[in-house]
């Protein structure tokens, strides 16, 4: 019993890590555009050198853990997490401060498949796992939710550098119950890792996002269309490779399903649109209505907090009518609550955020769960891991993405430009979610995507497994 406690709260905590190392730094972008004088385009690396890389090695992390064992990959992610965040904070130069962040995101993407791995060996029975990863998931929405204000309460005391410092003393603490408690395994040598595939993703999901980078410089640029034929022909190369490939990383049958294809979308959609209006208001809070880095972390409150609450209501949603109608029904709201923050100006005040806010976080909290369920209902049990690991790598290329955009959007020093460029994000997001609401319509069919069926004939059986795959996603928005 004390190992599989000891094992739970170092899963927790790696969640906590991999979410907080996100969340805190996204009111620290004026802090450090003031710091380095760096322009809004070479900002959004703070965000997406970790994102990237998170979602680049998700999946050939996971292989990790099970050729080397899930245990030594966490501990390995545990220290290099910690090593990167005090490399961040004693940065000198922006480029010192970009490479800190693609080695967080790198220890991030050993975190997270591993976590999920070890509470699977330490609780074996189904109602115990589904409770095991309920916390996981509570742990990781609060360290989404808190982020932003706790680093806003740090940069008030001791500047952008003290934002990166809270994770250390986690990722210790994580490192000492993972080497004590986590159960010691010796990996399995037939795991083999497709490292052309993994080579070939990441230059193509590099190139898609310097292109989007580039876009500050307007359509014509050279850069803008170099970036996208990189990425057409690592595309097709990556296609290639992976359908030769013995151990392919993304197994090219997963894609004959219309519906799975249209759920990775709408995933990479719906975090392309709220990655990239976070990192759009919390410049905007700071730079045209010139409010504390606090100021700005409490504002985003009511998005983050109804996000948790209203998880639980996506759990009995899904539950009881499928992904379906819950999934729309998200992303309707959501687009609705984008649509109010078209009316924001530089003299709005905070109470006229709130309520777009809170009715974007209820939105994303239906369609997250439902589209996790649905991509484990689209395929079969012996492949509910790799459709998993797609559909995260697919939610975070698609923040990434956002982020680099509408960076590009915001690239100008003029209020009024500034808030036009808002306005435009805000309208981009929307259509965003509008896309995806058509996608699930056309493709996303209610048998195509039933409940992920369990072995037992029990309800309580199914309803824990229900529970598992809603949990295995809620902490990885």
């Amino acid at each position: 019993m004390q190992k599989r406690t000891g094992t739970l709260i170092a899963s927790a905590l790696g969640i906590t890590v991999v979410q907080l190392n996100a969340a805190v730094v996204t009111v620290a972008f004026a802090s450090l555009r003031q710091a380095f004088s760096v322009d809004v385009v070479a900002l959004q690396w703070t965000v997406n050198a970790y994102a990237l890389l998170l979602a680049a090695l998700l999946l050939s992390a996971g292989l990790l853990g099970d050729r080397f064992g899930g245990r030594r990959v966490f501990a390995a992610g545990f220290g290099l997490s910690a090593l990167s965040a005090l490399g961040a904070a004693c940065a000198t130069s922006y480029s010192e401060l970009i490479g800190m962040r693609a080695l967080q995101g790198v220890g991030a993407a050993m975190l997270l498949p591993a976590s999920l791995s070890l509470l699977g060996q330490v609780s074996p029975n189904p109602a115990a796992r589904a409770q095991a990863i309920g916390t996981w998931s509570a742990a990781g929405s609060l360290a989404l939710a808190l982020g932003p204000v706790v680093g806003g309460l740090l940069i008030a005391r001791g500047g952008w550098p003290v934002v990166f410092l809270p994770s250390v003393p986690l990722c210790l603490v994580g490192l000492w119950l993972t080497l004590r408690h986590a159960p010691l395994e010796t990996g399995a040598e037939r795991a083999q890792l497709d490292w052309p595939g993994q080579v070939v993703a990441m230059i193509g999901l590099a190139s898609l996002t310097w292109s989007a980078r580039s876009a500050a410089q307007g359509w014509r640029d050279p850069e803008v269309w170099v970036g996208v034929a990189v990425f057409v022909v690592a595309a097709v190369i990556f296609v290639v490779v992976e359908g030769r490939s013995l151990a392919p990383m993304v197994p090219p049958k997963l894609f004959r399903s219309p519906a799975l294809s249209a759920v990775m979308a709408a995933r990479a959609l719906v975090n392309f649109a709220y990655y990239g209006l976070v990192f759009v208001f919390s410049l905007f809070f700071q730079t045209i209505q010139h409010r504390s880095a606090l100021a700005t972390g409490l504002m985003f409150l009511p998005m983050t907090g109804s996000l948790i609450a209203m998880t639980v209501v996506a759990g009995r949603l899904c539950a009881r009518y499928g992904p379906h109608r819950p999934a729309l029904a998200g992303l309707a709201i959501s687009a609705g609550g984008y649509l109010v923050l078209l009316w924001t100006g530089a003299t709005t005040p905070p109470i006229v955020f709130a309520v777009p806010f809170f009715v974007v976080g209820c939105g994303v909290a239906l369609v997250v769960p439902s589209l996790t369920v649905a991509c484990l209902g689209a395929v079969r049990s012996q492949d509910s891991g790799i459709a998993s690991g797609l559909l995260n790598a697919s939610a975070q290329t698609g923040g990434v993405l956002g982020v680099a955009l509408f960076a590009a959007m915001l690239a100008t020093d003029r209020s009024s430009a500034f808030l036009v460029g808002t306005h435009a994000a805000v309208l981009t997001a929307t259509a965003a979610l509008v896309l995806s609401f058509i996608l699930l319509i056309r493709f996303m069919k209610p048998a195509d995507v039933a409940q992920p069926a369990c072995s037992s004939s029990t309800d309580e059986r199914c309803r824990g497994e229900v529970r598992l795959h809603l949990g295995s996603c809620n902490g990885c928005l």
